[in-house]
Order: structure tokens, then C-alpha cells, then sequence
């Protein structure tokens, strides 16, 4: 009795040839698995190439340098509106205002002339923005829902970190001091190499650290002064307008963390190098924008 041929099994010149046709599909799903599966993992890697968005970048005067490591935007037209996308690194010219609003958050900046800003971690409980340089208004609309008690602003300089879940304050940070004018709510202003001395700074409070020193306690600040704070360019204009009260020096206290100190230190020597180049960075706005 001749044998069936295989699936399949041709017979060319005289010569039997067969195939495995059974094994050759039990093989084919896996490996086709296996090809689907390479395809998806590489998927994320090409439409990854732009950082999410988070937010919109609104110019209201002046120009603004917006960098993160995908692109750099320069604006210096009035009413430019660019979306904020994670990472971004926002520096504000002389003679600038820049509004940053996240979203999905209730926290808003308004950031004044020769600002430094970068965006930190943004999470449903927490918006960390770090404010290297300059002066900024920071808002964070708190309410009585669980879900946006949760929700914090905390803000962080190359010393101190200012949180809160429900206020508007004022920040001004220079290479040597950061200061912060409370207008509603309280913020919790604590020193990042000695956070167990932090200082509560309540409404028409404010409150200084210079650099080697502790928080100033809260003073008290009358209407006429948050104004006259609130509607000036230099962040030098808190020493200006409010006599603080001393500070205990750190060195008399313990450090409780010089990890962070050593990291802010390091980050200082290259974020004021990077805003001694916004004159070049103005200039250069300059030459672009003439006719």
C-alpha cells in the first residue's frame, strides 16, 4: 500500500521533498507574538520624542527664553501664547511678565523680569516648581473638597522650599537671600539643610532667609508695603521695603540634611551663570525682531 504524502510533500525530477506543514504552524503564532510584541515596544520610542504637555506659557510683556532638552523658544511678541511641556526652563529678559498656568492644577505663576524657572515633578497631590532666580506670584486655589486638599505648590529656591495648599505669596530669590511676602493663606518656609527650622509665615506676613542664617520669624506687613512689594520688578525690593527681624545663623544649629545643601550649591554655580546670558539672549531678540 503506497504511503499518503505528507501536507506538503511535492515530488520533483523522481525526488521526494516534505515539509513539516504542522510544525511550520505551530511555530508561526509564537514567532508572530514575538514580532507584534518588538513592534509595540518600539512604538513609545518614536512618538516619545515630544514631553507631555502640562500647561500654557502666556507672555504678557518683554521676552521669554523656553528651553528643555527637545527644543528652545524664544518670544518677545505680547500675547504669545507656547504650551509648556514637561522639563521646560523658562528665564524672563528685563523688563518682562510671564504667566505660567498648569494644567490641571490650581497653582499659577506670574514670574517678573530676569526670572529663572524650572518645572519639577507635577502630580495630582503636588506642583514643584523650582524658582532659582528672580521674583515670582505664586497661587494655589485650596478648597474644601478631599481632592483639592491634596493638591500642593510647594516652591524651591537653591536654600529653602515654600509650601502651601492654599495661598497666594510673593517670592523673591537672589544668588545670597530668598524672601516671601504672604498676601492670603499660609506657607510653610523651611530651610532645605535644616528643615526643623522652618518658620509658618501667615497672611500679610513675611519672612527672609540670607544665606548662613535661618528664616527670619514673621513680621507683619501692612497693605501700603504688599503693594508697593507686589508692584516692583527686583527682588531686592523686600530688604527694601521691610525691616525683617535677625535671624539664629546656621552654623550654631545642626544640620539635619547636607545632602541637599551640597546639591543646591552645586545647581547655584550653573544657574547664575546661565542668567548672566540673557543680556545675549535679549540682544539676540533684539536683532531678530528688528524690521
Amino acid at each position: 500500500m503506497e504511503t499518503p504524502l505528507a501536507p506538503c510533500t511535492k515530488i520533483r525530477h523522481g525526488v521526494r521533498i516534505t515539509c513539516d506543514l504542522g510544525m511550520n504552524q505551530r511555530m508561526r503564532p509564537p514567532l508572530r507574538l514575538f514580532l507584534l510584541g518588538l513592534l509595540l515596544l518600539a512604538l513609545p520610542l518614536q512618538s516619545g520624542a515630544q514631553p507631555p504637555q502640562v500647561g500654557r506659557i502666556i507672555l504678557e510683556k518683554g521676552v521669554v527664553l523656553v528651553q528643555n532638552a527637545k527644543r528652545e523658544r524664544l518670544l518677545h511678541k505680547a500675547g504669545s501664547v507656547l504650551p509648556m511641556l514637561a522639563g521646560d526652563r523658562i528665564r524672563t529678559g528685563a523688563e518682562s511678565v510671564v504667566t505660567v498656568k498648569l494644567r490641571g492644577h490650581p497653582a499659577s505663576v506670574v514670574l517678573q523680569s530676569q526670572s529663572y524657572l524650572e518645572l519639577g515633578e507635577l502630580t495630582p497631590e503636588l506642583s514643584l516648581v523650582r524658582l532659582l532666580a528672580g521674583k515670582g506670584r505664586f497661587k494655589i486655589r485650596g478648597g474644601a473638597s478631599s481632592s483639592s486638599q491634596r493638591q500642593r505648590l510647594e516652591v524651591q529656591s537653591l536654600r529653602a522650599s515654600l509650601g502651601s495648599g492654599n495661598a497666594d505669596f510673593i517670592v523673591g530669590v537672589t544668588d545670597s537671600r530668598i524672601a516671601v511676602l504672604v498676601v492670603s493663606g499660609s506657607v510653610r518656609f523651611t530651610p532645605l539643610s535644616h528643615p526643623k527650622q522652618a518658620v509658618a509665615v501667615s497672611k500679610a506676613q513675611a519672612s527672609l532667609q540670607e544665606a548662613g542664617y535661618a528664616p527670619s520669624p514673621a513680621v507683619s506687613v501692612s497693605k501700603l508695603v504688599q503693594n508697593k512689594v507686589s508692584a516692583q520688578d527686583d527682588p531686592e525690593d523686600f530688604v527694601a521695603a521691610i525691616l525683617f527681624p535677625k535671624a539664629a545663623p546656621l552654623g550654631d544649629l545642626e544640620a539635619d540634611s547636607q545632602a541637599a545643601l551640597a546639591i543646591s550649591a552645586d545647581h547655584a554655580q550653573e544657574t547664575f551663570a546661565i542668567l548672566r546670558g540673557m543680556a545675549t539672549d535679549q540682544a539676540r531678540t533684539a536683532s531678530e525682531g528688528a524690521p
